[in-house]
């Protein structure tokens, strides 16, 4: 679906959507990491915490370029594939890139959950949204121990 989305996408300049259609770079992330991990009682600084975020990347990328990689066998590889580390590959990537942990600000709004990866910065603040109305948010919507 995320690949699928370069297809539909439009973008305001043309180079820009010839250039994310020739990488298709994709970025299959996280967010409400900090949550995730006050759910499961492990501590954000801890080594624990460290593990289980190994863990979670791997699975992801594991996921993530396995799908590229059929999907490139499917519909051939990333136009720029020829131009970059997949040229000698045997089998190509779709995409040249399949995770990015980039800010997820407005996912998190939604979902009602903590900032991509990033700790908990305040237990809760106020947004201004749609022209100056008022959200009241809360990232406590647990309670630990």
């Amino acid at each position: 679906m995320i690949d699928n989305a370069i297809s539909a996408s439009w973008s305001p300049l043309e180079q820009i959507s010839i250039e994310t259609r020739a990488n298709r770079r994709i970025g299959l992330g996280v967010t409400g990491w900090a949550d995730c991990l006050a759910v499961a009682g492990i501590p954000y600084d801890s080594e624990q915490a460290l593990t289980v975020a190994e863990n979670l990347a791997y699975e992801l990328y594991s996921a993530a370029f396995s799908a590229s990689l059929a999907l490139g066998v499917e519909k051939g590889p990333f136009p720029n594939a020829s131009d970059s580390i997949w040229q000698n590959a045997e089998m190509k990537l779709l995409n040249v890139a399949v995770l990015g942990f980039a800010p997820s600000g407005n996912n998190a709004v939604i979902f009602d959950t903590s900032f991509s990866i990033e700790p908990f910065f305040a237990m809760s603040f106020s947004e201004r949204i749609l022209g100056g109305l008022r959200s009241n948010m809360s990232t406590a919507t647990f309670a630990v121990s």
